[in-house]
């Protein structure tokens, strides 16, 4: 049974990833000369790689002196400031870019009307790009960068402050050095997130490989070519993971030792504390006052009667997807979780496995499963049935991870202890880990529903006909220009997935045992 479930979870996880390869080794040598020499894809590379250095950088100037800040100084409202700045991950990208665009476009925007300008500069292309993707992901560097500060023991700075060293002297000298590898792990999820997003760059007009790779399926249904695009584009998203398990490898860091019983070390920002203020303020203000006030404007200019039932339908179709998507993940990511903590072995290869499925970017797998349908019943293709599936292969890992954290905390003494009393290893998973391990289930649950809700090439590609989706109409209705109806669908979906984000991070910061 248990190899059943190995090779069933393999076979699942590599199934788009291997298609993929084996349909580009279809492709003759004529055609991929053609395609090698065209200009367009090698624009589109380039610009991808710009996108990801862009992005990474500018979310590095907004995380990494937050994160200083609210760590290592006397920073008035320390947990205010730590929310609005987690607060920016519940916004989708491309509904923040929606709300940027609806603000700042060079005719009709929200600025434009304000200011009585018929023309603005444009927001679109490269920068547009950048702030639309920034903005919403900088807080995985934050996050990262801001555990890693507080787990710093404060001895460090004392024995720094001995030798002489003044204020700005422990930034660059002990705190940047020290968070180099919390940084470089939170660019590298940047990265990796810019590398694969397709509605930011699609709606700031910014030509780069998830863009190129959706046309030639959807406009030009071209196979061979969107195959040998997403080919590049997990190339590099390869690149990138090698890149960090590298870093990872060769760095080397300062333990994280901190006595809980000893006061942390903050220095006094004196006559500074206003421009820190001042700091923290604007990055709340660019990344979570803005696009939430800009679309709770456009909500007041008035939604249609039609419009408003048809985005409630949407909103309650959305939700039930996602609930179910959450259901079945959690259920079939549990044993892998507790196999790899508990019995390591083959199931470590199982979860080198699942990453790297995991890694493929969304309109990678939702193209390959197009492609993979000729295996299927034509009654599966664009059935619900189906499009979980897909959301099963780009979520497991997320799940699974959040699952064998949990495991981890709980003692193995306990299991053999109930294994002594006469209980199997069902009994023992059910009436032990199981409810020691229930904080990190609701957290591992409510991570996937928000990731399911918020995904959209997947559910643009796979959607069955008649499902409505809310990310779906958050897009069409961003293209169409129809900003009051964007408006109510992106507050619906922020506030449901704030809901279920603060949920998860209560859960996730609750002691199991």
């Amino acid at each position: 049974m248990a190899i059943f479930y190995a090779a069933t979870i393999t076979l699942l996880m590599l199934s788009p990833l291997v298609y993929m390869f084996w349909h580009v080794c279809q492709i003759d040598i004529t055609f991929l000369t053609d395609i090698l020499r065209q200009r367009a894809l090698w624009q589109a590379l380039c610009r991808s790689i710009y996108l990801v250095l862009g992005v990474v950088g500018f979310s590095c100037f907004l995380a990494i002196p937050s994160a200083i800040l609210l760590e290592k100084t006397n920073l008035p409202f320390r947990k205010f400031w730590y929310i609005t700045l987690t607060l920016p991950l519940m916004i989708p990208s491309f509904a923040g870019s929606f709300a940027l665009i609806s603000a700042f476009a060079p005719h009709g925007s929200l600025l434009a009307n304000l200011l009585n300008i018929e023309t603005l500069p444009s927001i679109y292309g490269f920068k547009g790009a950048v702030l639309g993707i920034s903005l919403f992901t900088f807080p995985y560097i934050f996050l990262s960068s801001q555990v890693a500060l507080r787990s710093m023991s404060p001895n460090y700075d004392e024995v720094a402050m001995t030798f002489g060293l003044k204020n700005h002297q422990l930034l660059f000298r002990l705190w940047l050095p020290y968070l180099k590898a919390p940084i470089c792990a939170g660019s590298f999820l940047v990265g990796l997130y810019a590398l694969s997003d397709f509605g930011t760059p699609t709606l700031m007009r910014y030509s780069c490989l998830t863009q190129e790779i959706y046309l030639a399926y959807s406009a030009y249904f071209d196979r061979k070519y969107a195959s040998f695009l997403s080919l590049i584009l997990v190339l590099l998203v390869f690149i990138i993971l090698n890149a960090q398990k590298f870093y990872k490898a060769a760095s080397k860091s300062l333990e994280n030792d901190r006595d809980l019983r000893k006061k942390p070390f903050r220095i006094d920002l004196g006559k500074g504390k206003f421009l820190a203020l001042l700091w923290c303020s604007f990055v709340v203000t660019i990344s979570l006052l803005i696009p939430t006030g800009v679309m709770i404007y456009w909500l007041s200019q008035g939604v249609e009667q039609s419009a408003l039932g048809d985005i409630l339908t949407r909103l309650s179709s959305s939700l039930v997807i996602a609930l179910v998507t959450g259901v079945i993940i959690v259920l079939v990511s549990y044993p892998l979780a507790y196999l790899v903590e508990r019995k390591g072995g083959l199931w470590l290869k199982v979860e080198n496995f699942v990453c790297l499925a995991a890694s493929v970017p969304g309109i990678v797998t939702a193209l390959s499963l197009v492609f993979l349908m000729k295996f299927f019943p034509a009654s599966f293709y664009q059935s619900y049935a189906y499009l979980i599936l897909a959301y099963l292969i780009l979520f497991f890992f997320k799940s699974y991870t959040l699952l064998r954290s949990g495991i981890t905390k709980i003692p193995s003494t306990l299991e053999d202890a109930a294994r002594t009393l006469g209980a199997n290893t069902f009994q023992t998973f059910k009436k032990i880990v199981s409810p020691l391990n229930h904080s990190a289930m609701i957290s591992s649950y409510f991570l996937v529903v928000i990731s399911t809700l918020k995904e959209l090439p997947v559910t643009l590609i796979l959607a069955p006909i008649g499902y409505k989706s809310l990310s779906a109409h958050i897009w069409t209705t961003t293209e169409e220009a129809f900003f009051s109806e964007t408006a109510l669908s992106s507050l619906l979906l922020l506030l449901f997935a704030g809901t279920f984000l603060l949920i998860s991070f209560y859960k996730k910061n609750e002691k199991i045992i």
